[in-house]
């Protein structure tokens, strides 16, 4: 880091010589200026720790030349310590501090005075130099970070499906928005044969980059077992076993994962901590719930889970709803969430909109309700239509 530079401003050049001769013993850069214009002229050019002013100058004085400088955003803090030789009254001390000075010193300047004050300038300086430096280190970091959190947002939206899948018979629909650039949610379609469609929905415990590595772990895991199994629960119970490997303390999923078989129209489904699916049957006067499972995935042994398959048969225009906390648990200012009786409430009242309508509608519906700017949780909703 470069030394703190000193502007040394006076009309008289043996008193600029005899300041630069006291600084001497500091490692520090003095510059020198011979009139109140010349001063301001220099901070507008450099930038210094600190300005020894004389007042007694012509033309412009040290009270003015204060002034102005503290009417500049660039030098407003600029400590202004007034070396002079004008009487010592009151109001002429007064009209120095008035004026910006910080201190005031007398001439015959004593050197070890003025030494003192100085140093104490000095070390400031080195301090707001050092602070500023680790502010910037701290933005490239941060602008660093961001860069790999967009690009790690970039992979982890690879790992979703880029478009929904054309199924005859039905149409499928989605909405993800992460919490912050990368989240802990998950959806998935696996086309497991011309007859069925697996449906995934997950909700990996937390935020940001770990619950991201957990969802491309759970994403993988997925795409192996759900082609081989062939079957909600086993593949739930594969994906289990293996997540028990990897899992830190403390973290868990919930999931829903449905096959839908196309060809009889009835969907099997297993779930694992999940909130219910919701099942809309226009013209309907109550919702079907696809019941929640008790316990999360990721956290027990198969031997101590039970988990069981649940059937439910589809008729054209059912629209089939499942979703993650985020929108059940977004809240107002006064705590009271969004729910499940107003999801169920806003479907019975939206019945007869498309899934995508319905999706879009009902995640700006919660968070309409809750007042807020966006969600303070991961939210994905996916759906089903049959045609």
């Amino acid at each position: 880091m470069n030394s703190s530079t000193i502007l040394l401003v006076d009309d008289r050049p043996e008193n600029l010589l005899a300041l630069e001769h006291i600084l001497e013993d500091f490692d520090v850069r003095t510059v020198t200026a011979n009139s109140g214009a010349e001063a301001l002229k220099r901070c507008v050019e450099e930038e210094f720790a600190l300005i020894l002013l004389d007042v007694q100058m012509p033309e412009m004085d040290g009270f003015e030349t204060a002034e102005l400088l503290r009417s500049l955003e660039k030098t407003r803090s600029l400590p202004i310590i007034f070396v002079t030789a004008i009487s010592k009254e009151q109001r002429h001390i007064f009209r120095g501090y008035e004026s910006g000075a910080v201190d005031y010193l007398f001439k015959p300047i004593d050197p070890h005075i003025l030494k003192s004050k100085v140093r104490v300038f000095l070390e400031l300086d080195q301090n707001k130099r050092e602070i500023a430096k680790a502010h910037n280190e701290l933005q490239e970091l941060h602008a660093q970070i961001l860069e790999e959190l967009e690009e790690a947002r970039g992979i982890q939206l690879s790992l979703l499906p880029r478009q929904m899948p054309q199924i005859p018979g039905c149409r499928l629909a989605a909405k993800y928005k992460p919490m912050q650039h990368i989240g802990g949610d998950l959806y998935d379609f696996f086309e497991l044969d011309d007859q069925h469609l697996g449906i995934l929905l997950a909700d990996v415990s937390g935020h940001g980059i770990s619950a991201a590595l957990l969802c491309s772990m759970m994403s993988g895991l997925f795409k192996t077992f759900a082609p081989k199994k062939r079957d909600v629960v086993s593949t739930i119970r594969a994906v289990n076993n293996a997540l028990l490997e990897f899992m830190p303390e403390g973290k868990f999923s919930t999931v829903f994962y449905c096959i839908y078989n196309l060809q009889n129209n009835s969907l099997i489904y297993a779930s694992m901590g999940h909130p219910p699916g919701f099942l809309v049957r226009p013209p309907a006067e109550e919702i079907i719930t696809l019941p929640q499972g008790g316990i999360v995935l990721g956290m027990f042994p198969n031997h101590v889970v039970t988990l069981d398959r649940g059937l439910v048969s589809l008729q054209s225009g059912d629209r089939l709803l499942l979703y993650t906390d985020g929108i059940l648990e977004v809240s107002t200012d006064d705590f009271r969430m969004y729910g499940f009786k107003r999801i169920k409430e806003f479907l019975l009242n939206h019945q007869n909109l498309t899934i995508e309508e319905i999706i879009d509608s009902l995640y700006a519906d919660a968070l309409a309700y809750s007042g807020q700017p966006d969600y303070n949780d991961d939210v994905t909703l996916v759906g089903l239509q049959v045609t």
